[in-house]
């Protein structure tokens, strides 16, 4: 009498679902992440203002955001309250996007890509010794090495073939960007506080305090003569696409997949920057930037956790696997 043969489970299906679908939504948020700097440096460059750079980014989220706001209460900002809520706003609201703007009007495309994306993991990373006691093993030591020798092929020698003290202000610029979300996403894991209601409260709150702002310092005239066009551009990119889409396709990915394996998609945002940003922008980053890029690229892979991950994956397989005396269990081993 034959056998039939098996067929996979219901959960297992259901897993390379979950996984399928979090790696799709891992690589769609890192293509928004690149795309959101190439439109920064695209729009600074072409006439806009850092404070109109910021509004593009911040109103647009906040207003999809606000009906998320106004359901879990916004009495005491969901629970968070409003002494906490506006602390995460100064690091993640308007001087995040104010940073980066500035930044990327000074400094090419191959720079920011690169710095933005290695000082978060690093500045995040030290806060989380600092802070939080997290103890790293060798592998993420030497990707933070890695990432650190990145950068200074891409910034340093940079500075020091031309001197362009324009672009070592705007390369510093940049990394107050990262340094903030860094603060940010400590103080959601201090205070216990869901990411995806963190980032209501700041686009919300960031949007109604860069009105004022926005009225006081923006060019209004020189903003008309942009034309429609570039500002709906600016406004879908930046608001609806990075400010909302992808920090909701990541918190989705993240429960898909798991924080871990979610960790390597802002690994893959300097290749991604600089491989659209070169043609679109026509910055052709030079060979020590290359090279920067590729040792920022292992460093975040190693940094961010990864290959611990994988290591520990192996040991628990070879384990799983190792002989045993008692006959029940190896008896119900496949092979």
């Amino acid at each position: 009498m034959s056998s039939q043969p098996s067929r996979p489970s219901a959960h297992a299906t259901t897993d390379t679902a979950a996984l399928g679908i979090g790696v799709a939504l891992g690589l769609t948020t890192a293509l928004i992440w690149s795309a959101y700097m190439i439109l920064v440096r695209h729009g600074v460059t072409s006439g806009f203002a850092p404070i109109d750079m910021a509004a593009a980014r911040y109103w647009p989220a906040g207003l999809i955001m606000l009906p998320v706001l106004l359901r879990v209460g916004i009495r005491d900002l969901g629970g968070i309250g409003w002494g906490r809520g506006l602390v995460l706003t100064i690091f993640a609201g308007p001087p995040f996007a104010l940073f980066m703007s500035f930044g990327l009007n000074l400094t090419p495309i191959s720079h920011g890509g690169v710095i933005a994306p290695s000082s978060l993991t690093l500045i995040t990373t030290l806060l989380a010794v600092i802070f939080i006691g997290e103890r790293l093993s060798r592998l993420r030591l030497i990707g933070l090495v890695l990432i650190l020798s990145g950068v200074v092929m891409v910034a340093g020698l940079s500075f020091l073939a031309t001197f362009n003290t324009d672009v070592l202000l705007g390369d510093l610029l940049i990394v107050g960007a990262p340094a903030c979300w860094a603060v940010f996403t400590l103080l959601l894991r201090v205070w216990q506080i869901d990411p995806l209601r963190g980032t209501a409260v700041t686009v919300v709150l960031g949007s109604l305090g860069l009105i004022p702002f926005h009225i006081a310092f923006s060019d209004y005239g020189a903003l008309m003569q942009m034309g429609w066009g570039e500002i709906g551009i600016q406004l879908l990119g930046q608001g609806v696409m990075n400010g909302f889409l992808a920090t909701l396709m990541f918190v989705v990915t993240v429960s898909k997949i798991g924080p871990a394996r979610a960790a390597v998609f802002p690994s893959l945002v300097p290749g991604f920057t600089i491989l659209m940003g070169a043609p679109i922008l026509g910055e052709i980053p030079t060979l020590y930037q290359f090279a920067g890029l590729a040792s920022v690229t292992v460093g975040l892979v190693l940094g961010v956790g990864l290959m611990d991950e994988w290591l520990g994956w192996r040991r628990r397989k070879r384990a799983a696997l190792a002989p045993t005396d008692d006959p029940e269990a190896a008896a119900s081993r496949p092979f």
